[in-house]
């Protein structure tokens, strides 16, 4: 097949790291080209692609303290985007590829791209209408009475962008089967469950120290859930030891550093509202480290509870008596440890499962 993968996804996103293996692992077979939109080139010189195609778009930065470039980004802005993937669509359309292979954009969510004429076009939902998950935490303020109108018209407007967009593409592949509900609940659209994964030769158990009790990966942002280890770290008598890595602070790029940061921690915390997926959650089990997670969305077809980690309610009483249960007791932490690694390559590889995306792929296109 030939292949056009598209995305304007951040550097420093999981989506971004899963669109890059699935690019690179479907390029064995086919010819694969990656055309992406970021402010900055973000590829290696050598990468195993056959061509890259870069565009370059700088949003313009707001904080929150200037409505009139508030007001740029959300009509004169999305209006140049808009243009941009025209040209783009004109571009990819002269190829003569084979499929379009649409992710996600971290400046519309779903991208304009999908709109226009093009080759057989494959959207690969990686967190459907994030805004709802966003708003349902945050809410909008009512303060400022002129805020609060503009809130829920700019929102409104950016809703019916992405359910256009969507609804553009010929199938939807969903990252997990809560992320197909969503699709058909929101979106009035079918689409195809098509896991992610995980690279199980790096992300593997390695002899190294335990340094922590846990590990939380994320940001401090309330939809990661950081305000739930708060409270539970709170109500310890015995403080635990424990790494937060938040985006905030730091990020860590590089897979192998990564995996000795997981196998340096007893449990991982998987804490996020509405989490569709959750890499954070294979990768340590990969790393045979047990997880514990809210019993929500796609947690709950990723960790097996009592087996590969623990479920739990969102309160800080039931993550307190979870971490108690496995790091009180040597003997469980070790028999998860192993199911967690054993589930990982079983279930989670990520040629396991791009193998499988790729005959869906092929299926639908009749090729």
């Amino acid at each position: 097949m030939r292949i056009a993968i598209f995305h304007e996804l951040p550097k420093k996103s999981g989506s971004r790291k899963s669109v890059d293996i699935i690019a690179k692992l479907l390029s064995g077979d086919n010819i694969v080209d990656v055309h992406y939109v970021d402010s900055a080139s973000s590829y290696p010189t050598k990468n195993p692609f056959h061509k890259i195609f870069f565009y370059k778009f700088v949003p313009v930065i707001w904080e929150g303290n200037n409505p009139a470039t508030r007001l740029y980004r959300d009509t004169v802005e999305l209006l140049k985007l808009f243009l941009l993937h025209r040209k783009i669509a004109a571009k990819i359309r002269s190829k003569k590829y084979d499929v379009l292979f649409v992710h996600g954009s971290f400046l519309t969510e779903s991208p304009f791209i999908l709109l226009f004429k093009n080759a057989f076009k494959i959207y690969y939902a990686h967190a459907p209408n994030y805004t709802l998950i966003f708003e349902r935490v945050m809410g909008i303020p009512k303060g400022d009475r002129v805020r609060y109108i503009y809130e829920h018209l700019n929102r409104y407007v950016r809703k019916l962008i992405d359910k256009k967009n969507v609804r553009s593409a010929d199938i939807i592949l969903a990252n997990s089967i809560y992320t197909k509900n969503k699709i058909a609940s929101f979106y009035g659209k079918k689409s195809i469950v098509s896991y992610l994964g995980v690279d199980v030769s790096i992300y593997k158990p390695l002899k190294i120290k335990k340094k922590y009790d846990f590990l939380f990966v994320g940001s401090y942002h309330p939809v990661d859930g950081y305000n739930l280890l708060h409270q539970a770290v709170d109500l310890m008598k015995k403080k635990p030891s424990y790494k937060i890595l938040a985006i905030e602070d730091e990020w860590i790029e590089d897979d192998q550093e990564m995996a000795r940061l997981y196998n340096s921690a007893k449990v991982v915390l998987c804490l996020s509202h509405g989490e569709p997926f959750g890499l954070v959650a294979i990768e340590a089990m990969a790393c045979g480290v047990p997880v514990v997670a809210v019993d929500e969305a796609g947690y709950r077809e990723t960790v097996i509870h009592n087996k590969t980690g623990i479920l739990i309610n969102r309160k800080p009483e039931a993550l307190v008596k979870a971490l108690r249960s496995l790091l009180g007791n040597t003997k469980r932490l070790e028999q998860y440890s192993r199911s967690s690694r054993q589930e990982a390559v079983r279930r989670w590889s990520w040629r396991v499962r791009v193998r499988d995306m790729e005959k869906i792929i092929k299926g639908k296109v009749g090729l």
